[in-house]
């Protein structure tokens, strides 16, 4: 008893499992991934928008610690602006200190990589924390580990290379409400009010007055991390506009809850406010603040004036709908600025969320139900089993909690701050499934408490104390000696300050008295009994069933870099950056500082085109200025996508001069679309990205490319995608398909098919195909039958059933070496009469 009773309540050893947790991290995120991001090419990072932030950071690297208000590398004709937050400053000034202020190209690339695993390890810290003020140490640790190992979203952004601000934002939030949490505890626990405030009672005001400064700084520093930060405002003002309610209604103070919520606001708004141009959230920021402080007050005017309790709710309505409509005729500009950045999270629309797929929904990714990405992201913690939607641990635990916290089982102010967290963040993710990532905290939390509760009532609660039940016992016994102490020593003691002591004493006796139980119940039972059994099994099976499933998808996940660039895509890069006109005139141009409006392109600049998934690429690895890049900017990517479809050379002509665009870029992903289908389990997956180049062209699709149901083998009907002639007479597919050179040889295919409708879904099956010489023939046969649906099709992208004229003023200069087959992914191509 007491080797187990020390075991728990020994902080090294604690703290040797939260070591042994960060390793882990580090192991999945580091060593599983490293060789394809450490390349005989070149260190990779594994995503596009890790480049932008590179950008960044060359240019504040270089140029420390100012960086460049304008980007001419950004985009072209236009350059932009590089909207540096948080986690840039943090990266660059790790590695000027790392550098001894003059770092070179390759320590900035190696701790650019190393960047986001260590945040992510990190991360257990203050998950450990919060675990511990909700529920106990122990479920603390086990979600410390359980987040350490989750897979999904958050796993894959924080890997080895991917440089970008989303697990810096989980920190931060994490932290944030981590400080929150304690404030709101220790605020209540020391009935703070603003008297106290006022006679600088230190020992009931310290705590809250650290616990909310800090929760405050971290979350400005969230703020200035994503623009999306308002999130979590909105988060955190809900709790304490439902919290005001409930402790209004249950006739509770809530001063204390005004005190930490005005003061958390402000030291954000301060943090935020020289740092940010973002009006708009300056005024979501000024308005948040303002919210506790109100509510505190309006609810003290209330009760003070002793009106029923049931009249705040409606008068906090009523003032709520006024100041709404006030704000909204007053400041309509920053009113729609605000309704647009929540849409922007809560009902995404347009090119950019059909097209994104880290903006697909959660449980439907593809318009009808699935279970697979939840169980990528979480395992058993969000569906017991893949493929059904039984809800797992996570919500299982989360129902447990809801039911503890209506029947008042203890005193958990906090849990509610719990479950709005996770309610919205989870409300956020079923609607964009990127925002798994700030989920995983969540379900970590909410695993970790269900998996404690089923080790400590399988038996281990019959072996030892609670976790924390011996410092409750020590708070107990101090509290009744100070009273004892305070009895003795003030002869004017009030009857308040006795009744205080004595229930003081009775907890200590109690407590006492429960401790002395548990003594003896170890006494009477030495050795070997059921519960060590039942404690162990329980071990076993929180290890296998919440713990297992998740390591084995993460090692799954973190050995795959699926967004750093190809080999093929790196090398014909760097020989771009190497082989084709610097186009400012100078090599350390990408390396300057350029002020917005000063700036003018030389005459020797010119444009890259490429699909928009590249131009960050572009920009960092080749030094080049691309015409389109990921941050989605409509205009520019419509113009490539209309270039790319163009159909004819005064179409195209005219395009390529308004992006005034020397080179082009083609790749098998934007050329192309591939179907497989799982003969064995029936599974359809399509890739590619020409479709998307449809999509923001504003084409359809079915007029390109359609799927035919083909017979197979014992008449099974399977699905085959075929091309039609309207594909091949694109400009990207006659450069990248056929290096722009004219096809004579034509292999049209005419299919025969019937539309039939089963189940609401419309399908095309295939009753006869013939295999003809030219196109004209196949027109001809065509013409000659009197019944029947026909179209002329190719099965292969890269074999035309039309002729195609050579391509004029584009000539192939790089094709990639190429890996498993006979085309090469990657070809650039030069527009001869450019400048």
């Amino acid at each position: 008893m007491k080797l187990g009773k020390y075991f728990l309540s020994s902080r090294l050893v604690i703290v040797l499992l939260i070591v042994l947790f960060f390793a882990v991290s580090l192991i999945l995120r580091v060593a599983l991934p490293n060789d394809q991001i450490f390349t005989s090419v070149g260190i990779k990072f594994s995503s596009n928008d890790a480049y932008y932030h590179m950008r960044i950071v060359d240019s504040m690297v270089n140029n420390f610690p100012h960086t460049t208000q304008f980007d001419p590398y950004y985009l072209y004709p236009s350059g932009g602006a590089l909207n540096s937050r948080f986690f840039d400053w943090l990266l660059a000034g790790v590695i000027m200190i790392a550098g001894l202020g003059s770092p070179t190209p390759h320590t900035v690339d190696v701790i650019g990589v190393l960047f986001p695993a260590i945040l992510a390890a990190l991360i257990i810290i203050p998950v450990y924390f919060i675990g511990k003020a909700l529920f106990n140490r122990w479920a603390g640790v086990l979600a410390a580990g359980l987040v350490a190992v989750l897979p999904g979203e958050f796993l894959g952004r924080s890997i080895l290379g991917f440089t970008d601000n989303h697990v810096a934002e989980t920190l931060f939030s994490t932290i944030a409400m981590l400080f929150l949490i304690l404030a709101i505890k220790s605020a209540r626990q020391k009935q703070l009010t603003f008297r106290h405030l006022i006679r600088h009672d230190w020992k009931t005001i310290l705590k809250p007055l650290i616990y909310s400064p800090l929760a405050g700084v971290f979350l400005g520093i969230y703020l200035i991390t994503w623009l999306g930060a308002p999130l979590f405002i909105f988060i955190i003002t809900l709790y304490f506009i439902i919290q005001f309610i409930i402790d209004h209604l249950k006739h509770k103070s809530t001063e204390h809850l005004g005190i930490v919520g005005f003061v958390s606001f402000l030291i954000a708004l301060i943090i935020f406010f020289p740092l940010s141009a973002y009006r708009d959230m300056t005024v979501a920021m000024v308005i948040a603040m303002l919210i506790p402080p109100a509510l505190a007050g309006i609810s003290a005017l209330i009760s003070s004036r002793g009106l029923k309790s049931v009249y705040y709710p409606l008068i906090l309505i009523g003032s709520a709908a006024v100041f709404i409509i006030i704000f909204h005729a007053a400041a309509p500009n920053y009113f729609n600025a605000i309704i647009d950045k929540f849409n922007a999270v809560f009902m995404p629309s347009g090119s950019t969320a059909a097209t994104t797929q880290e903006m697909q929904h959660f449980l439907s990714p593809q318009g009808s139900f699935s279970t697979a990405i939840a169980w990528g992201n979480f395992t058993t913690s969000f569906f017991l089993v893949p493929g059904w939607p039984i809800p797992g641990f996570a919500f299982i635990s989360l129902i447990a909690l809801v039911y503890l916290f209506i029947k008042k089982h203890s005193d958990k102010e906090v849990w509610l701050l719990l479950f709005i967290w996770t309610l919205v963040i989870l409300v956020a993710t079923l609607i964009q499934r990127r925002f798994s990532y700030y989920l995983v905290v969540n379900i970590a939390l909410l695993s970790a408490y269900i998996s404690w509760q089923v080790i400590w009532l399988s038996g281990l609660r019959k072996l030892i104390p609670a976790p924390d039940e011996i410092t409750e016992q020590a708070g107990a016994s101090a509290a009744a000696s100070k009273a004892q102490e305070e009895q003795e020593i003030k002869p004017g003691i009030t009857s308040f300050q006795i009744k205080k002591a004595s229930v003081a004493t009775a907890a200590s006796k109690k407590s006492k008295k429960q401790q002395n139980k548990q003594q003896n119940i170890h006494e009477t039972k030495p050795g070997i009994t059921i519960y060590h059994i039942n404690t162990a099994l329980a071990v076993i099976v929180v290890l296998v069933l919440v713990f297992s499933f998740n390591i084995a998808k993460s090692r799954v996940v973190a050995s795959q870099a699926p967004y750093s660039p190809s080999d093929a895509w790196q090398a014909s890069l760097l020989w771009m950056k190497d082989n084709t006109p610097e186009p400012l005139g100078d090599p350390d141009a990408y390396y300057k500082l350029y002020t917005r409006g000063t700036f003018n392109y030389p005459d020797s600049a010119y444009g890259v085109t490429a699909w928009w998934d590249y131009g960050y690429w572009i920009s960092r690895i080749a030094h080049r200025i691309p015409n389109t890049n990921p941050s989605q900017d409509p205009a520019p990517i419509q113009k490539t996508a209309k270039l790319f479809l163009s159909s004819d050379e005064s179409t195209a002509q005219k395009i390529r001069a308004e992006l005034n665009s020397s080179y082009i870029i083609g790749d098998y992903d934007s050329a192309t679309m591939r179907l497989t289908y799982n003969t064995s389990t029936g599974q359809i997956s399509e890739s590619g990205k020409f479709w998307a180049v449809l999509n923001w062209a504003g084409l359809n699709s079915a007029d390109f490319y359609d799927v035919f149901l083909v017979p197979y083998k014992d008449n099974q009907l399977v699905p085959k995608m075929l091309f039609y002639p309207k594909y091949y007479d694109t400009l990207l597919v006659r450069l990248y398909n056929f290096d722009g050179k004219a096809v004579t040889k034509e292999s049209p295919i005419v299919v025969a098919y019937d539309d039939i409708v089963d189940q609401g879904n419309h399908y095309k099956v295939v009753t006869d195909s013939k295999q003809f010489s030219s196109y004209n023939e196949a027109l001809d046969y065509i013409k000659n039958q009197k019944t029947g649906k026909y179209v002329v099709v190719s099965a292969d992208p890269f074999t035309s059933p039309v002729a195609l004229e050579a391509v004029q003023d584009y000539q192939l200069v790089y094709s990639s070496k190429p890996d498993n087959s006979s085309i090469s992914e990657v070809k650039i191509f030069q527009y001869l009469n450019s400048k």
